[in-house]
């Protein structure tokens, strides 16, 4: 600008000085401060130059100018040729940011070549011609009718309106292509540049996109929001939803926005975009929305008993059915199990859905016999299963699982499952008689003899307590033997018999004892340890009758040797023992004999002890008895063993000792001495 200040102003004083004859100096400054005044102030509110150009209306005109890549676009098409060959259009925008850059679109009427040239006042100054304001130029002879002229704002370029200038020239017009000069070939347009001033870079903070409220009734609105995304000049927004897998752009170039209609949910987010040079694009953390599906309700999760039939109702009366059985109606009838689900979508667009799962109802299952066998006397429990139904019996009103009978006849039980599915179970309960049963009385039996046990009842099966399994057993042992008897129709009866063993009768002597105090020669006797015996004969040696006492008394007529026989019987035979005695009436004692009584006393005399010394085989020491000579009992013990007993003395007083040995086969007489 001062530049161009100062070239006027040597061009004003030059012409002062040439026309300025007969005027004193005194004026000659004065005249040349006013037209320096005159010349600022003409700059200060001077305006864009005024053009004519071609007045041929019907051809040389500029058909068209669009422009892209600016925040806001000029879009100015099928304009005709102005009547004075300049149309102004300074009301169409296109914005873009200092050292951004958008393109410009121009197309002419096509009939010849032309020369085309677009300028843009970068600086506000009013005029075309500072450097790099001359942004498009093309000078050609093969006819161009189109262009596409890219176009880069310069980052010091003043912010604000600025004025952009489109010319075109037919290509043999003579008339230099400039933005003042009136030319006869062509037109001019102007428009407007808004350029915003840069203040973002890079890739903006996307942010997270807010909805006032996450869930909307269906074919509602909401609003949207930006936190912590990047705002200011420069910064573009574009909201997106997506609700198919596709982001699909809506609404205005600004931080908040209203959604469309909402039907079904949908994610919405902002694209934020830095339109400097450099600048580059993100997407906003989305937000959904989801949408209150319309009530649909098709029951409870369910069971189906066989024979029922349910029906499904989708309600909604006037919307579109969709059933996974193929089904298009509101309504549907289903008899078996499954999973049934539907889709309903109203007329404006909201939809729903619901399903319902139905197994398989339990059915009871019918467990009690055809017959029931009740023995007489017992009782049956009647049990109809099917744990945690419920049951009604007949006869009677019982409504337990079991029931206890005793009388015949058919009674049911109408059983209902969990699921209410029923069924009626029957059985006929028939009264069967018990076994008659008798093994007989208790018995023994001998050694080697054999009893058979008969349990009788032909034709049922048996049970021995010996493993046997047959009707009849032979018994050779003693013991109980007990039968269970069981008839086809399960009706058991049990007995038991007792068979003693009875072995041959056994004694192991006897013993005599002589009660000559009472009467001289009378002597008891008593078998020893007699086994399995029932009766007793004695033979007393001395001729006279045989007594069948089991402890006979005799009495002795004079002193000898007697052989004494005890013969005992029992069922299984009888067995005989005898031994001989010594009655000897004088001194008033009976003894074994001196062959069947081999002892010897050791040492005698005696002070300490007295060894009693068996030497008979076949004799056995039981008990030791030692009197005095007064006749009284000093010392009366178990004899230590059969065949040898010591016998303590040393408290005993001085003098003669009678002993008395009692043996498995009698008594036997020794005496002793002790002395001191």
């Amino acid at each position: 600008m001062m530049t161009k200040l100062f070239t006027r102003y040597t061009f004003l004083n030059q012409l002062f000085r040439q026309t300025s004859c007969g005027i004193t100096r005194t004026f000659q400054g004065l005249f040349i401060l006013l037209a320096l005044l005159s010349i600022q102030g003409n700059v200060s509110a001077q305006t864009y130059c005024a053009v004519t150009s071609n007045t041929n209306t019907g051809i040389y005109y500029i058909a068209s100018v669009t422009t892209t890549g600016g925040s806001t676009n000029i879009n100015n098409t099928g304009t005709v040729a102005s009547t004075n060959g300049y149309a102004d259009y300074t009301s169409m925008v296109v914005t873009s940011i200092a050292g951004g850059s958008f393109t410009v679109n121009a197309s002419s009427d096509a009939l010849f070549t032309y020369k085309w040239a677009i300028w843009i006042d970068w600086n506000h100054d009013g005029d075309f011609d500072d450097t790099g304001e001359t942004v498009y130029s093309l000078l050609t002879t093969t006819g161009v009718s189109t262009i596409t002229a890219p176009v880069t704002v310069p980052a010091a370029a003043t912010t604000g309106n600025t004025r952009m200038r489109v010319r075109i020239l037919r290509d043999w017009a003579t008339d230099p292509l400039l933005p003042c000069t009136n030319n006869l070939y062509g037109e001019v347009e102007d428009y407007t540049v808004n350029v915003l001033p840069s203040t973002c870079s890079g890739t903006p903070a996307g942010g997270t996109a807010n909805a006032a409220a996450a869930t909307v009734a269906c074919n509602a609105t909401t609003s949207l929001s930006l936190t912590g995304s990047t705002s200011g000049a420069g910064i573009t927004y574009q909201w997106q939803y997506n609700s198919s897998g596709t982001w699909v752009n809506f609404g205005a170039n600004t931080a908040t926005q209203t959604t469309p209609p909402i039907t079904q949910p949908t994610q919405f987010r902002c694209r934020i975009t830095c339109t400097n040079p450099g600048g580059s694009s993100s997407n906003s953390a989305p937000v959904t929305v989801s949408v209150t599906a319309i009530a649909v309700n098709l029951g409870n999760d369910t069971t189906i008993c066989p024979g029922v039939t349910y029906t499904l109702d989708a309600g909604n009366t006037g919307a579109t059915y969709a059933w996974n059985t193929g089904a298009a109606t509101k309504t549907i009838n289903v008899n078996t199990a499954g999973t049934y689900s539907v889709s309903v979508t109203l007329p404006s667009g909201c939809s729903g859905s619901d399903a319902i799962t139905i197994t398989p109802g339990v059915v009871p299952v019918n467990v009690l016999p055809a017959t029931t066998d009740l023995c007489a006397g017992e009782t049956a429990t009647l049990n109809a299963g099917n744990a945690g139904s419920t049951y009604s019996w007949t006869p009677g009103s019982a409504t337990t699982q079991t029931i206890n009978t005793t009388t015949g006849g058919i009674y049911t039980a109408s059983i209902k499952s969990v699921h209410g599915c029923v069924i009626h179970s029957s059985t006929n309960v028939v009264i069967r008689p018990l076994p008659v049963l008798d093994l007989g009385n208790d018995t023994a039996i001998c050694k080697g003899d054999v009893i058979p046990v008969d349990a009788g009842n032909p034709g049922y099966s048996y049970t021995w307590n010996t493993g046997a399994t047959t009707r009849v057993i032979s018994a050779t042992d003693s013991g109980d033997y007990t039968v269970t008897v069981t008839t086809p129709y399960s009706c058991v009866a049990t007995d038991s018999k007792h068979i003693a063993y009875l072995p041959s009768p056994v004694v192991e002597g006897f013993n005599f004892v002589p009660l000559f105090y009472e009467d001289l020669g009378k002597v008891k006797f008593a078998a020893l340890r007699p086994r399995d015996v029932q009766a007793y004969e004695w033979d007393f040696g001395d001729g006279s009758p045989h007594s069948t006492d089991p402890e006979p008394l005799h009495v002795y007529s004079g002193t000898s040797y007697y052989n004494v026989t005890l013969k005992v019987f029992n069922g299984c035979g009888d067995f005989s023992i005898s031994q001989v005695i010594n009655v000897d009436l004088a001194t008033g004692i009976v003894t074994l004999s001196a062959t069947q009584a081999d002892m010897i006393l050791y040492p005698n005399p005696a002070k300490d002890q007295v060894i009693i010394d068996n030497r008979s085989k076949d004799i056995q020491m039981q008990q030791v008895t030692v009197f005095n000579i007064l006749g009284a009992v000093v010392y009366d013990h178990k004899a230590s063993e059969g065949r040898q007993h010591q016998l303590s003395v040393s408290g005993m007083a001085p003098g003669m000792y009678t002993v008395r040995i009692l043996t498995d086969k009698g008594f036997v007489i020794r005496k002793f001495e002790i002395v001191k």
